[in-house]
């Protein structure tokens, strides 16, 4: 369980002594928060693959040379300097019939890759902003990939 007041970012690592990891929300819960726009999630090199499932996350997450699984999940009213919802230096993203709505950033307002690939099926992308590039998303780097497929909408 994630509790009110406990201590964010919550790392996955190498530490993490574990082959899979699913956080799975409840439907109706309210939104998972870190304070002043701390990162909530950070995925480092060495983790587990790790699977998000029903969560409503209102503070952003890092994927740095990791693997992220978004399932039904909403991220909404977040924000960072990069990324507003996720900031990925490395590794990969898969995100099925999740929402990125609100969200704020410099670059990248739900988005931005440094590094990577990223794949979104049936994902929503809508009323997010940047201040310098990237309304929804933002691509910097020449080995990043981002796929939106099956009826995604960047609206």
């Amino acid at each position: 369980h994630i509790l009110d007041g406990a201590s964010a970012p919550f790392v996955f690592d190498h530490a993490v002594l574990a082959s899979t990891v699913r956080l799975v929300g409840q439907s109706g819960a309210a939104a998972l928060r870190a304070p002043d726009s701390a990162r909530l999630f950070e995925f480092r090199a060495g983790a587990c693959m790790v699977t998000m499932q029903n969560l409503t996350l209102s503070a952003p997450v890092l994927v740095a040379d990791a693997s992220l699984r978004l399932a039904g999940c909403r991220f909404e009213w977040s924000f960072a300097h990069l990324g507003g919802a996720i900031m990925m230096t490395a590794g990969s993203i898969i995100a099925e019939d999740t929402a990125f709505t609100h969200n704020k950033a410099q670059s990248g307002g739900a988005l931005y890759a440094s590094g990577g690939t990223a794949s979104f099926l049936r994902c929503l992308f809508e009323q997010n902003s940047a201040t310098l590039s990237g309304g929804a998303i933002t691509m910097n780097a020449t080995h990043t990939g981002v796929t939106l497929a099956d009826g995604s909408l960047l609206i």
